[in-house]
């Protein structure tokens, strides 16, 4: 015991020592993360502890190591799981050829997180390399990376049969695996201060063909898919209508392949496995309004559509058609709504929030940080087909699918502690649609402390 608190005291007094000599700098953080969810008549009690670490390494003046890890305990509905992970780990470079010490070139190798440029096709956490290039008239970003070596806890990727299946069974470590391309160009300060970007996103399934249902197999098996390749070709538009006024637009056109269950009068059952084309599409936009003459208040106002199949009769891989139209992001994206937050894909939202900070006039009150925000959220279905969520009637035709009503206030007394209060309620339209499973009116609260330290 002696000995080990001789260690102990050794590696802090050598940190501090190499972090004084060589600018190292480390930190870490304490997250604390509990919700009463409130489901037809039963309450989801979840609790998540998460204790993070992370170390920068300053090599030179252009280069830099980050490492970040974390142990997550986490208490879902009387069920406990501890995890440990490497959440980033990287190196990095930063080159400047001017004067002005503006950079004109950068590259990150290791574990990153990047993201298209709306964040609804891709944003997650991968291994791999990424390409950093600015110029006066242009800016390129080009991630490329592999998604097999994350932890299955840590990888939210549900958009094929084989994702589901895999993310269930508990003798597979990790997540699914892919390899991921995102190719961003802007073009920032165009004619009146517009910005434009260009984007090609891309996710390639690298299981191998034996690990998945073959081409040609008659028999269906519901439980089970095939490799699924996507591609995203992407236009986003942005910028200033006047002063205090912002808009951005975007459209994505998605393509591919994936193993479809379809007519084969060839074969013994009628039917067969063939693989089909992709073509569906993403668009959307926004407009935001400032005024921080007024408690630095906020409007914005959001609309999203994701194209959707009638023809199918599962989210992921149900197209019975020649070809699909279903639109499938490659990554899962919660932050949608506090409690229905479904995949963009077969929906059509539009959302209105409204912020302010209600004592900003006291800057010398720490409750002049404290911010809230009321947003409402109204959620259809383009087509009859099927979409992420559970509960949907296969015969009901409406599209109409409910109304969330959030409310979130986050107050950051210092600036090493930070709290989040959130409330929300979800009231679907259980006239028409939510008639298979009951679904109910859903309530929803939840209290985040961070620390940091």
């Amino acid at each position: 015991m002696k000995a080990f608190k001789v260690i102990v005291v050794t590696a802090v007094f050598l940190t501090f020592v190499f972090s004084a000599s060589f600018g190292i700098d480390f930190g870490g953080n304490i997250d604390n993360y509990t919700e009463f969810l409130t489901q037809t008549g039963d309450t989801v009690f979840t609790q998540e502890d998460r204790l993070s670490a992370w170390l920068n390494i300053p090599l030179g003046s252009s280069f830099d190591i980050f490492v970040m890890g974390s142990y997550t305990f986490e208490y879902i509905d009387a069920e406990s799981n501890h995890f440990l992970d490497v959440d980033l780990l990287k190196f990095e470079g930063d080159f400047a050829t001017t004067e002005q010490g503006a950079s004109n070139f950068g590259f990150t190798a290791g574990r990153f997180a990047t993201s298209d440029f709306t964040g609804y096709v891709f944003n997650h956490v991968m291994d791999g390399g990424q390409l950093r290039f600015r110029f006066p008239f242009v800016n390129i970003n080009t991630s490329f990376g592999f998604t097999g070596l994350l932890f299955k806890h840590a990888a939210d990727f549900r958009i094929s049969k084989m994702d589901v299946v895999e993310s269930s069974d508990d003798d597979i470590f990790f997540g699914a695996p892919k390899i991921i391309g995102v190719i961003d160009a802007t073009f920032p300060d165009l004619i009146g201060s517009q910005t434009l970007t260009l984007s090609l996103v891309f996710q390639e399934d690298m299981r191998s063909e034996d690990d998945v249902i073959a081409e040609g197999e008659e028999d269906f098996f519901p439980a089970q898919g095939g490799l699924l390749d996507t591609q995203y070709v992407g236009v986003g538009l942005s910028g200033p209508i006047f002063s205090s006024f912002y808009y951005n637009t975007f459209f994505y056109l998605g393509t591919g392949r994936t193993l479809s269950y379809l007519d084969d009068e060839n074969s013994a059952t009628d039917f067969s496995y063939q693989y089909t084309g992709i073509l569906s599409f993403l668009f959307g936009g926004g407009l935001k309004f400032y005024m921080t003459e007024f408690l630095y208040s906020r409007i914005a106002v959001n609309f999203v559509y994701a194209s959707g199949d009638e023809d199918s009769f599962s989210f992921i891989e149900g197209n019975s058609n020649d070809t699909a139209g279903t639109f499938v992001p490659i990554s899962y994206n919660s932050n949608i709504a506090l409690i229905f937050p479904p995949q963009m894909g077969n929906i059509m939202l539009f959302d209105i929030s409204y912020s302010m900070r209600p004592f900003s006039g006291s800057k010398a009150s720490i409750f002049s940080n404290l911010q809230t925000m009321l947003k409402g959220l109204i959620f259809f279905r383009p087509t009859s087909g099927p979409i992420s969520e559970g509960g949907l009637d296969p015969a009901s035709d409406a599209a109409y699918l409910g109304t969330e009503i959030d409310l979130i206030i986050n107050f950051r007394p210092f600036s090493d502690l930070g709290t989040a209060l959130s409330l929300g309620i979800f009231m679907p339209n259980t006239g028409e649609t939510f008639l298979e499973d009951q679904r109910e009116t859903e309530f929803l609260g939840r209290f985040e402390l961070s620390i940091s330290f």
